[in-house]
Formats: structure tokens, sequence, C-alpha cells
């Protein structure tokens, strides 16, 4: 059984000269430290609640991050 993240790359879309990362939430994600930087995390974390509950937001953002850390690592 595939986990519901199966193929959880192709909804990221990265700009390494740029140092953005972008999910097909609207998320995007800045590099330009030692770790990622959500840019518009408020706004996307309202229409995650409105989908998926405001108790499962902070979880979902922060697999998010994770997510594009790894993408980032792994360029």
């Amino acid at each position: 059984m595939t986990s519901k993240h199966h193929k959880w790359q192709l909804r990221w879309q990265l700009d390494g000269a740029a140092g953005l990362a972008t999910h097909q939430t609207g998320l995007r994600v800045r590099f330009d430290g030692p770790r990622a930087r959500p840019e518009n995390a408020d706004a996307v974390a309202a229409e995650l609640a409105k989908t998926h509950g405001p108790h499962n937001t902070p979880q979902m953002l922060a697999r998010l991050l994770r997510e594009a850390e790894q993408l980032h690592a792994g360029r």
C-alpha cells in the first residue's frame, strides 16, 4: 500500500537559482539561510484550514516545510 503522500515531490516546483520552492497549495518557501523560510504561510494556512480543519493545519505546514527542505537538500 502506498502512502497518501506518494510522489509528493511532483507537487513542488523548485527554482534553485532563486532559492525558492513553490507547492501546489501556493506555499512559497525561500532558502536564504540555514533553514527554509515560508513567505506566505498565513495565507496558505487559512486555505488549508477551510478544507482540512484548523486542528490539522499546523502539522500540514510543518510537513510541507520538511518536504521543501528535503527537496532543497537533494538538488
